[in-house]
């Protein structure tokens, strides 16, 4: 065998290992984001049941038996076009605020709706069925897009599943534009 074929031997085998490690490098690489998307999903959903705790009071009044379900008593939103934002509407634009993220984890990819709806899907019903809150969102409809878009895919989704919804429409037409 000549010097000439132990080099190309050589070679081949040098580039056959390359092909092998690099191969082994793709995968270990794939791997290691998959495991880091996971880690990262996990890491939001704790934060936003973080989030969430924060707005339990508002969750609890929402609820069904507490003050603000349908109406019980209003959280105290101020009217007309020079009103001082009140501690009730601070606290229900917040939590409200949780549910456009939400929708924009969706959106994302992040979370998916039949998720949401198994998690959230009860608060975010106990909120639009508030005539109050309701009134809120029909007025100022195009600061509320995500959360009225989360709302629309939760009663599409639970039209179709047979999953409790409210008596009603609590959301009018207006509010769901065809798409």
């Amino acid at each position: 065998m000549s010097t000439q074929d132990i080099a190309a031997i050589v070679i081949a085998i040098a580039t056959a290992i390359n092909v092998i490690v690099t191969i082994g490098l793709a995968i270990a690489t794939y791997q290691t984001a998959l495991v880091a998307k996971k880690n990262s999903r996990a890491d939001i959903l704790l934060r936003l049941d973080e989030a969430f705790l924060h707005h339990e009071d508002v969750r609890e009044k929402l609820a069904d038996g507490g003050d603000w379900h349908r109406k019980k008593n209003d959280p105290n939103f101020p009217k007309g076009p020079n009103f001082n934002l009140s501690e009730d509407l601070i606290a229900v634009s917040s939590y409200m605020g949780l549910f456009e993220r939400i929708q924009q984890l969706i959106d994302a990819g992040i979370v998916d709706i039949d998720a949401v709806d198994g998690w959230y899907g009860d608060r975010l019903f106990n909120i639009v069925i508030n005539p109050t809150i309701k009134d809120r969102l029909v007025t100022h409809k195009s600061g509320w897009s995500d959360f009225i878009k989360l709302w629309r895919a939760l009663e599409r989704r639970r039209a179709v599943s047979k999953r409790w919804l409210p008596k009603g429409r609590p959301l009018p037409d207006e509010l769901f534009p065809q798409s």
